[in-house]
């Protein structure tokens, strides 16, 4: 195989997974307040950053120079810089030692202006210090984060992110009611490969693999690899012909890629189309592993779909293989 698909399932799986980042739920670890700031968009961020730093100046200013509230200026630095990075925490910064410099020539605090400057140097600097140490471990949490949810050798998901991200789906179609596919895939002939041709040649298969479903899918859906030569599709949004439609693209994609590389090689897939929310996402999963499994015991290279939709209690409407 070439090298530059390799370079190909790194760019693309940097992409997916900046992309994964926020939709997983995975911030078990947060506090409540961190997580919840995390969904305000980046102008909510400065609003609430500037309401801070305003507030706190006035506080300052009432309380007089008696009262020290030094320490609560970082807070519009350190939520500006963590959320944004260390950009606007600097320019966060910038403000907040400006809004200290305003209280103390306001009330007098110093008797000579070079001390006031001076001070409101230093103030900015510790700032600038603390906005760029925030905004680097935050860089490198997300890092890490993202590497706790990735599979490492082909660039997808991991199958605790994918379980995450399919429990996701499944609360926003109880929430607004719409219809999502999961699909478990099976790579037929795949052991043969390994015992034929090595483990080195059945890793890059799989990275052909992931790089091509990555390539034939939108960005909202999503590829994890389960384990060995097993993976999952999630395609949000997507109802009946809209999944019917993909994933026999991707069938047929990975059926002329593997073709290229002369690796024998076919793909056997079970999918789950709810129309309401299954009861639980195990339930899901289990059904669309026992289709795809159907599909194997069948002949293999094929797939089979089940329409399941908990609000009437049907399943099985709709079967095609």
């Amino acid at each position: 195989m070439t090298r530059s698909r390799g370079e190909r399932v790194e760019e693309r799986s940097g992409a997916e997974a900046s992309l994964r980042s926020s939709r997983i739920a995975g911030r078990r670890g947060e506090p409540r307040l961190v997580a919840w700031t995390e969904a305000w968009p980046p102008a909510l961020v400065h609003l609430a950053a500037a309401a801070l730093a305003v507030a706190i100046g006035a506080l300052d200013l009432l309380t007089g120079i008696d009262l020290s509230f030094s320490i609560f200026y970082l807070v519009p630095v350190s939520l500006a810089a963590w959320r944004l990075g260390g950009r606007a925490g600097a320019f966060w910064a910038a403000v907040a030692a400006m809004i200290w410099l305003a209280v103390d020539l306001y009330s007098g605090s110093y008797p000579t202006l070079p001390i006031e400057y001076w001070n409101a140097s230093v103030r900015f600097g510790f700032f600038l210090i603390v906005a760029a140490a925030l905004g680097r471990i935050r860089s490198m949490w997300e890092t890490q984060r993202l590497l706790a949810g990735t599979d490492h050798l082909t660039g997808g998901l991991n199958s605790r992110a994918f379980h995450e991200l399919v429990e996701l789906e499944r609360s926003r179609t109880l929430r607004y009611n719409r219809p999502f596919t999961l699909a478990y895939m099976d790579v037929d002939g795949f052991k043969a490969v390994n015992d034929r041709l090595g483990h080195s040649r059945g890793d890059d298969a799989l990275q052909l693999i992931a790089s091509t479903i990555r390539d034939n899918i939108r960005s909202m859906d999503s590829v994890a690899r389960l384990g060995g030569d097993e993976f999952g599709l999630l395609f949000p949004e997507a109802g009946r012909g809209a999944a019917e439609v993909a994933l026999r693209k991707i069938q047929l994609r990975l059926g002329e890629a593997v073709a290229q590389e002369a690796l024998d090689l076919t793909f056997s897939i079970g999918a789950v189309i709810c129309v309401g929310p299954p009861e639980s996402v195990d339930r899901l999963i289990q059904r669309a592993d026992a289709l795809m499994y159907s599909v194997k015991s069948g002949g293999r290279n094929g797939l089979k779909i089940e329409v399941l939709d908990e609000n009437f209690g049907i399943e099985a409407i709709l079967r095609r293989s």
